[in-house]
């Protein structure tokens, strides 16, 4: 996970358990059982007028002890707009500075 101005680091990498594709109102009742995130209010203002939403369910979340500066990583990084797959060199090399080496082998 990055973290945009004025922080500007890598801050945690969270396993992706699953989605979840329903209307605004399905995706708050089988989302919100998972923990802290937006309001029901939030979530209904930010889906008005759709039909259908999508939810992603977070799983395990690793915080490494200090923010990673993505520069020292990637020569040429430039923040994502919203998301960016990595590749698998990527993701070890990240992986490495988290302390999860094993896990990305």
């Amino acid at each position: 996970m990055y973290s945009s101005s004025p922080v500007q680091r890598l801050v945690g990498i969270v396993d992706i358990e699953g989605a979840v594709f329903a209307s605004p109102a399905s995706v708050w009742t089988k989302c919100r059982a998972r923990g802290p995130g937006l309001e029901r209010k939030e979530l209904m203002e930010y889906f008005a007028g759709k039909d259908q939403a999508y939810g992603v369910l977070l799983g395990s979340l690793t915080v490494p002890e200090k923010p990673i500066r993505p520069k020292l990583l990637f020569k040429d990084f430039r923040p994502p707009q919203s998301y960016r797959y990595l590749t698998s060199t990527e993701l070890r090399r990240i992986g490495k500075q988290f302390g999860l080496v094993e896990e990305f082998e």
